[in-house]
């Protein structure tokens, strides 16, 4: 997991979360977001972390299960990934924003 931390400390810099962040936020994304609740409670986060963690794992919770699901729906599986983690990213944007503007 450590690698991981590493990879994508400079793109989670971004959403002001630490490179730790990356192991809730995979475990969110491809396994389940139990996982990722777990994983979040056992590291030590701040509440802003813990919120912007908590809002891009409920855009983009398991990517591969409900994107094989929307498939059925005629999107494609790789589009309905793109796009969920799209937004995910946008909104934790647009909330960092909002905590430097308003906190």
């Amino acid at each position: 997991w450590g690698r991981l931390s590493v990879i994508f400390h400079p793109i989670l810099r971004l959403l002001s979360l630490p490179g730790e962040a990356a192991v809730p936020l995979t475990l969110g994304f491809f396994v389940n977001f139990y996982a990722a609740v777990g994983t979040i409670s056992a590291m030590g986060f701040s509440p802003r972390e813990i919120t912007t963690m908590g809002l891009m794992i409920a855009i983009s919770h398991e990517l591969f299960i409900e994107s094989a699901i929307c498939r059925y729906t005629g999107l494609r599986m790789l589009v309905s990934i793109g796009i969920r983690l799209l937004a995910s990213v946008l909104c934790a944007l647009l909330l960092n924003l909002l905590y430097f503007v308003f906190v």
